[in-house]
């Protein structure tokens, strides 16, 4: 018999619990910080320089990470379930040079 114990662990892959992190980019400064999604902040600072999020953008930042987490949940999941091959989602900005850009 699987209990609900049990069933959890394989789902998270033994006793380590994997989580999405969100991490924030401050361009002012380079750095980056993590984001609790756990806990929606009404504000957001970056810590190294004190540069504010714009407020109309909290609530995307919280949406995109959070779908993030569930598509990542879901691969774990079906990787459990239906024995499907695992894969992971991880998001990342970069700057890339156009053919045209040389122009």
């Amino acid at each position: 018999m699987v209990t609900l114990q049990s069933a959890i662990i394989s789902l998270i892959g033994g006793d380590n619990m994997k989580t999405t992190i969100a991490s924030l980019k401050c361009i002012q400064c380079e750095n980056n910080f993590p984001l609790n999604l756990n806990v929606k902040s009404s504000h957001i600072t970056c810590p190294f320089c004190q540069t504010e999020v714009a407020n109309d953008l909290i609530e995307q930042i919280y949406v995109a990470a959070n779908t993030v987490g569930e598509v990542n949940y879901n691969f774990r999941k079906y990787a459990v379930e239906y024995q499907k091959p695992i894969f992971e989602l991880s998001v990342k900005e970069m700057e890339v040079v156009l053919p045209i850009d040389n122009v």
